[in-house]
C-alpha cells in the first residue's frame, strides 16, 4: 500500500474535504477527481513563486501546485471555514507533515472538530524523529501543547527556533542528508552543533524586536 493509499484509506472522491498546505505534493489532488479545497498560509501565486525560487524544487513540480481556496493559518481553520459559512460540512481533513509545524496544535484540533461533520475524519501523516533532522530534539510534552494553547500562540517561541536550528541533524556529515532510514547507524548521525550561531541569532532577534515568523524547516513541536 502506498503512502497516499494509507492516508486516504477511508476517503472516497465523492466525499468533500480540506487538505492542509500540500504545496506541490497534494494527497487528494483535484486533477484526479477529489472533491477537496486547499488551505494554505500563502495564496496560489505566492506558492508558485516560492517554488520557482527554490533550487531544490524541480520545475515539473510547480504544475502540481493546486489553487488555494482558503488562505490563512491552519491554526485558524475554524474561523476561516466559518467565514465561508461551511462549519460542520466537511467529510475529512488531510494534514500531511503540517501538524508538527503548528504553533498551537490544540487550537487546530479543536477547529477541526467544528469544521468536520459529526462522523468526519482527520487523517494526518507526521514524521518520525528517528529518521530525520529532528533526531536529537527532545519529545514535546502535554504541558508544551497546553501552554501554547493557553498563550494562544500564533508563532513559535524563540527558544523553539534555537532548539531546531542548534540540533539540526544530518547523516554521515552530509548537509543534504537530513532524512535517513530509521535503522541507520546511530554513529553516523550528527547534530549541527551551531550553538554560537544559533545563540547569536536568538540574541539578535530579542534585541531588535524581530517579530517575523520563522518557518521553512522549523518544527514547533516533536
Amino acid at each position: 500500500m502506498t503512502r497516499q493509499q494509507h492516508i486516504t484509506k477511508y476517503i472516497s472522491k465523492a466525499m468533500r474535504g480540506i487538505e492542509i498546505a500540500p504545496w506541490h505534493s497534494p494527497i487528494v489532488p483535484k486533477r484526479e477527481g477529489f472533491n477537496c479545497v486547499t488551505l494554505d498560509f500563502f495564496d496560489t501565486a505566492t506558492l508558485r513563486q516560492r517554488a520557482k525560487d527554490d533550487p531544490q524544487v524541480d520545475d515539473a513540480l510547480i504544475e502540481r501546485i493546486e489553487d488555494v481556496e482558503i488562505v490563512g493559518s491552519a491554526v485558524d481553520i475554524e474561523r476561516l471555514v466559518e467565514a465561508r459559512g461551511e462549519l460542520g460540512t466537511f467529510d475529512y481533513i488531510i494534514s500531511s507533515h503540517n501538524f508538527e509545524h503548528l504553533p498551537n496544535p490544540v487550537k487546530f484540533l479543536q477547529g477541526c472538530s467544528q469544521v468536520l461533520k459529526p462522523d468526519g475524519m482527520l487523517s494526518m501523516a507526521v514524521p518520525d524523529k528517528r529518521g530525520c533532522f529532528d533526531y536529537f530534539k527532545p519529545h514535546s510534552t502535554t504541558a508544551d501543547f497546553i501552554e501554547a494553547f493557553f498563550e494562544n500562540r500564533t508563532k513559535p517561541r524563540l527558544a523553539q527556533v534555537f532548539l531546531s536550528q542548534s540540533l539540526h541533524a544530518t547523516y554521515g556529515g552530509d548537509a543534504a542528508k537530513f532524512c535517513f532510514d530509521q535503522k541507520a547507524d546511530p554513529s553516523m548521525v550528527s547534530a549541527n552543533k551551531a550553538l554560537e550561531e544559533s545563540l547569536a541569532a536568538w540574541r539578535q532577534r530579542r534585541e531588535s524586536g524581530d517579530d517575523d515568523y520563522v518557518e521553512d524547516i522549523l518544527r514547533s513541536f516533536r
